[in-house]
Formats: structure tokens, sequence, C-alpha cells
């Protein structure tokens, strides 16, 4: 594990308490695009304070992938089939 760059320091300070909650709890900053957005407990919140619970990003990205599977198979829906039974 790597040690936090205020570790050196005697005593508990910001920055230890700061660490602390990022390794325990996993609350804290995120960084790059998702700069501004902050994980608390098991909610996402974005910079406007909106909240999104675990259980409906999960949701989400299931739902995505199924759309990226469709799109992947070419799945055409039964309802367009053109079945060569049929008569004209």
């Amino acid at each position: 594990m790597e040690r936090p760059p205020c570790f050196e320091t005697l005593g508990v300070t910001d920055c230890l308490r700061r660490q602390h909650d990022w390794i325990v709890y996993g609350s804290g900053p995120l960084f790059g695009d998702w700069a501004g957005w902050r994980i608390a407990g098991d909610e996402l919140v974005a910079p406007d304070r909106r909240r999104i619970r675990l259980a409906r990003v999960i949701a989400v990205m299931h739902m995505d992938e199924i759309g990226r599977r469709k799109t992947e198979a070419n799945v055409v829906p039964f309802r367009a089939r053109q079945s060569r039974w049929t008569t004209p």
C-alpha cells in the first residue's frame, strides 16, 4: 500500500484524516474528467449536489451493456423480420 504524502508528520493532521476517509469510507474527490464529483458512502455526488445511488449506476451500466450487445450483434426485432413462408 502506498503511504500518504503526510505520513512522516507526527500526530493526527487534516491530511491524515482525509487519507483515512478516502481509504476506509471511500469518500473523497475524484480527478480528471470526474473533477468536482465525489463519493459519499454508496452514492456518487455531482458538483451541483445531485446524488446517484450505487444501484442506479449499476442499472444504467447494465442497460448500456445490453444496448451495446444488441448493436454489435445486429439483432433484427421479431416484428421486422420477413418470413419466406408467408404468402403475398
